[in-house]
């Protein structure tokens, strides 16, 4: 176990005066005395390592190439077909098609020359080569030099493997036809031994491969606890640690420790148990490389780096202290023992059981810690807006596992769903609703953590990989298998568990997969002003703040797939490092994300977001990139919030807060009050072509599926929705389609919560050719209504199909209740969209294009406010059923009319500023000519109610509903005056209709507008009696000098008249 030491221990040369220099917003940390070249330490070392001493030795004794005399310069001669002992060369053995090539063969004619001598050792189909040679105690590495076979055309595409011992070191497929030297992974001899190495090649691809080997030779490593290494004793926890390019150092043993360590060379992990602690370590050069294990060749054995600095204002190149970290072509590869990372159970779990069946076979093992998802539902909020946060995603340690079964060393405290996956049918399609909880691993036998104090602090490891400005000198990194914990340091930027730090387009190849990150202070894996990385197949858990990160926007073509992410977890304010992470808390907007993703274009793919405290995938593109990427010549023309979507499929976020959110963007700086990136609310995403999310399942969260302001549509494919408060609540013309919806499972305790399968929100949203499952059944509603800021009126639904006969239950309120005698509202509150009277509310209407929702094609749902409907029996259908009895279906059609009010210098009045406005309608529903009214004009409405007096304010403009066929004519009347209550004048009227099909019609009556001098309305629109107006065919407007009509004739989505004076 490590344990941490006091700043009384700390080398002195740490606190050294410097002089800090910005490179890409970081510090690079110069001395005193002048810049460190690349290459040399940035802090004065206390020990520097030594190359190890003694010769290099060849396996066959005699050199390290395949000088055979008898084969003839371009020949060759194929030992490995013949019988023992003709097979045998030297001291190698040959099998298969394997024997050695002069220059200018068959085999090396495309070739270069051999680098050892004239003759190289060929390896084609499956062959191999293999020698005895004794090693001295030590820890060695085999150096050999390789290349694929060159072709006329081409080359092959043979790969090698490497054996010392019997275990295999190394394995390769060369790139190219030019010889290339490598190297194995270490080997630590305890004792002088007689020792086997074989070179095989494997034939991956199949066919006729063959690969070019020479210059094999076996290479001593210095070792760190061999005082030789350091001149004359190991280091000590205060030392600093350098090793110099062209050195090797292999870590061999438990109890390693330094001060500091600055690899420009190579530390090299043996093939036995290691621990390090260390207060940080970097990795910088283009030799550098820190190495435990290989892709193919991963490291079996247990390995811990234990980072142990204390937060002291330490700042090295401006990565603080207590990091891993790769720059200037350093590269790290850290890879454990591959093993599943995660499953989902196959039975369901109980409460108080040991036990776990799994859907997958699994190689972990006695003492493995996992995590188990929580199957609960997200309960709503508790009263004064307080998130009531539950989750039952809980940890264990495993006893035994047998094939599926897992048994686990204590009991568990809640119950997790593994039931069979329920399927649902259509007349036409099949959806599977899977709720079986996810079971992720969290040991791994490669570990880098923070210390035992790190907890207390929220002061953990990072380890970040970045480009500090050179051109070309980002650091690499190849991780998997590997268990973070206790990473990440609370309220500091750019100090996350996993970071890649502005590396641009200099990532590519570099991946974190199959790990672990957890109990971390400060997110878990932050992509940052960087592309083409990888980061899957991780389990992550109990993460503070945004999870999965990409920090600035800037970050396209990476890939993010099959992770699964358990507990993202909101900080307080002290805790936080951005307003995202905990700003929020409404049905729109939920902090922090378990998907913080802020470029569309990227590959998002089988995903799981569970049990988090906000939201499980959150879209939100800035207008332009964001910090250090601003900045970056790199990123310039990108804009983030117009960027097509690479892909959305497969994903699914059960037990948050909201499951998935499209919506919004983030301050960039504009304005000083935002400096910090705070959330912009309410900014649409505008790709070039329509974004489709394919296949996204969701279930018990409040929210299941959230699309706000967008000026293109947004297309949720084949999706299922279950066990949720509000499945659906859309804020734009998007669609839900080809989707599943239901209300109750029945594997989710929902504890008596409502649930509605589609919100009326501002929308318009379409649901279309989707199966409703359960929502004729008490506590759910297929559609509800919800207050909206710009309530859009036609919401569409078609092709719905219920597993009921009987009609689905609609959640509209009542109405007609809110508005007094005199019009006035029950509640005044001007901002609140939620009271009743307000068109912000009664606004909604859900056209029923082919009768799937109450058995009328063409139809309109509606609520029963009297601005909504005229109670003419043809017109007005009442649904049978106590429970729909505030809803109405009418065969009248809707549009949306708004005005915005401003100034003589444009500025717009909003929200309190607003004018009060009086709002009438009336009806001529019997007439099947023009309207025979006399102007000027009104005569009282026909309806009692059908009448409001406006005082309701929202952030942009008055808004309200109307009947666009050309028998209603509404008249808007400014009881106060063309001005604000604040007594400001209103100098330009913006009046809109929104929301329309070709054709509709509607009259408005601006009240008093035409007695205003100098009024100018819109060129080539106005007409000169009421008769022209009536009879005109396209949208104009008539002042009869005391008022101004407006006859609307639609065209496509929105038509505007401006009136200035």
């Amino acid at each position: 176990m490590s344990t941490s030491r006091n700043s009384s221990a700390r080398p002195k040369c740490l606190h050294v005066p410097m002089v800090l220099v910005p490179i890409l917003g970081l510090f690079v940390a110069h001395q005193p005395i002048g810049a460190q070249p690349p290459g040399n330490p940035v802090v004065p070392p206390t020990k520097v390592a030594q190359s190890a001493g003694g010769p290099t030795l060849f396996p066959n004794s005699a050199s390290s190439g395949f000088e055979d005399p008898s084969v003839a310069a371009g020949t060759f001669f194929k030992y490995g077909t013949l019988n023992p002992p003709a097979n045998v060369w030297q001291k190698w053995t040959w099998t298969g098609s394997s024997g050695i090539a002069a220059n200018g063969s068959g085999f090396t004619q495309f070739n270069p020359s051999a680098p050892e001598g004239t003759r190289v050792a060929f390896l084609q189909g499956v062959a191999s080569i293999q020698t005895t040679t004794v090693l001295r105690a030590g820890t060695w590495r085999l150096r050999f030099r390789g290349a694929q076979r060159a072709r006329a055309m081409g080359h092959d595409h043979q790969a090698v493997r490497v054996f010392i011992g019997g275990v295999e070191f190394d394995e390769i497929e060369f790139e190219g036809t030019s010889y290339v030297d490598r190297a194995t992974r270490p080997i630590v001899v305890g004792a002088a031994t007689s020792i086997s190495v074989m070179i095989e090649s494997f034939n991956p691809h199949g066919g006729d491969h063959t690969a070019l080997i020479d210059d094999v030779r076996l290479e001593p490593i210095a070792e760190w606890y061999d005082p030789s290494t350091w001149g004359g004793s190991v280091p000590g926890a205060s030392d600093v640690v350098h090793i110099p390019d062209g050195v090797a150092v292999s870590l061999m043993s438990l109890g390693t420790v330094a001060g500091s360590i600055q690899v420009n060379g190579e530390l090299l992990a043996a093939n036995t148990n290691i621990s390090l602690d260390v207060d940080w370590l970097m990795v910088s050069g283009s030799n550098a490389r820190l190495e435990v294990g290989r892709p193919d060749t991963p490291f079996l054995q247990d390995f811990t780096l234990t980072l142990t600095a204390v937060d002291d204002g330490t700042n090295i190149m401006g990565a603080g202290s207590k990091f891993l970290m790769a720059m200037m072509a350093g590269t790290i590869e850290l890879h454990g023992e591959p093993r599943l990372s995660w499953t989902r159970l196959n039975a369901t779990a109980l409460q108080n059981g040991n036990t776990l069946t799994l859907l997958d076979l699994v190689d972990w093992d006695f003492d493995d810690e996992i995590v188990i998802a929580g199957s609960n539902f997200q309960p709503q909020l508790l009263p004064a807006n307080v998130p009531n946060y539950v989750s039952q995603a809980e940890t264990a340690k495993i006893l035994s596992v047998n094939g599926t079964t897992v048994t686990l060393q204590s009991n568990l405290a809640h119950t997790h769903v593994g039931g069979p996956p329920q399927v649902y049918n259509s007349s036409n399609d099949t959806w599977t609703l899977d709720q079986r909880a996810e079971v992720g691993l969290l040991t791994h036998n490669v570990k880098i953590q923070g210390d035992l104090a790190s907890s207390s602090a929220g002061y953990g490891g990072h380890i970040m990989i970045m480009r500090p400005g050179v051109p070309d000198t980002g650091g690499v990194a190849h991780i998997s298998s590997v268990e973070l914990y206790r990473m990440g340091q609370t309220a500091k930027l750019g100090r996350y568990p996993m970071h890649w730090h502005v590396m641009l387009d200099h990532a590519v190849g570099q991946y974190f997969t199959d790990s672990s990150v957890h109990e971390t202070y400060n997110r878990a894996v932050t992509i940052h002003g960087t592309d083409f990385v990888s980061c899957a197949r991780n389990v992550a858990y109990r993460n503070l703040g945004h999870a999965v990160f990409l920090e600035d926007g800037s970050e396209q073509y990476n890939e993010i797939r099959d992770n699964l992410v358990i507990e993202t977890l909101k900080p307080t304010d002290a805790q936080k490092v951005l307003p995202s992470d905990n700003e929020l808390e409404q049905p729109q907007n939920r902090c922090p994300a378990s998907f913080w993703i802020t470029n569309p274009s990227n590959t998002i793919i089988g995903n799981v977001a569970a049990c988090t405290e906000g939201t499980g995938f959150w879209f939100i593109f800035p207008e332009s990139p964001l910090g250090l990427s601003s900045s970056q010549p790199y990123f310039s023309g990108r804009v983030p919030y117009q960027n097509d979507l690479g892909a959305f499929e497969d994903n699914v976020a059960h037990s948050c807060g909201s499951g998935f959110d499209v919506n919004d963007s983030i301050w960039i700086g504009a304005e000083p009050a935002h400096l910090d990136h705070s959330i912009k609310t309410n900014v649409a995403w505008e790709p070039s072509t329509t974004a489709v999310l394919r296949r996204f399942t969701t279930y018990a969260c409040i929210n299941g599926i959230y699309a706000g302001a967008s000026d293109e549509d947004v297309r949720f494919d084949d999706c299922v929705v279950a066990d949720c408060n509000e499945q659906i609540r859309l804020a734009a013309y998007h669609t839900v389609q080809n989707s599943l919806l239901v209300a109750d499972s029945g594997n989710v305790a929902l504890g008596g919560a409502l649930r509605s399968g589609y919100v009326v929100y501002d929308g318009a949203g379409r649901l279309r050719d989707s199966y409703l499952d359960g929502f004729d059944q008490p506590g759910t509603f297929a559609y509800a209504a919800t207050g909206g800021a710009t309530l859009h009126p036609n919401n569409r639904a078609s092709g719905l199909e219920y597993n009921h006969t009987g009609l689905p239950r609609i959640g509209f309120l009542d109405y007609a209740s809110a508005v007094l005698p005199s019009g006035f509202p029950v509640d005044p509150n001007p901002t609140n969209s939620q009271n009743l009277a307000d068109p912000r509310k009664w606004g909604m209407a859900v056209r029923d294009e082919d009768g799937s929702i109450w058995g009328t094609p063409g139809a309109t749902l509606i609520g029963n406010h009297p601005m909504m409907y005229i109670p003419t029996p043809a017109l007005d259908i009442t649904p049978v059923g106590a429970v729909n009895q505030y809803s109405k279906l009418t065969p009248l059609r809707y549009g949306h009319l708004r005005f915005v009010s401003r100034s003589s210098s444009g500025q717009k009045f909003v929200k309190t500023d607003l004018p009060d406005i009086d709002v009438a309608r009336l009806d001529n529903p019997t007439t099947s000519t023009p309207l025979p009214f006399v102007l000027p004009f009104p005569p009282p409405p026909t309806i009692a109610g059908s009448f409001f007096h406006y005082v309701f304010k929202n952030d942009q403009h008055h808004q309200f509903p109307v009947i666009v066929q050309d028998d209603f004519i509404y008249t808007v009347d400014w009881p106060a005056g063309f001005q604000t209550p604040s007594g400001t004048l209103v100098k330009q009227l913006e009046v809109t209709l929104d929301d329309v099909e070709l054709g509709d019609s509607v009259y408005v009556c601006l009240r008093q507008l035409g007695a205003l001098p100098s009024l100018a309305g819109p060129v080539g629109q106005q007409v000169t009696s009421a008769f022209a107006l009536v009879y005109a065919t396209s949208t104009s407007f008539w002042n009869d000098g005391t008022d101004v009509w407006i006859k609307y004739v639609a065209v496509p989505d929105e038509e505007t008249l401006i009136f200035t004076w």
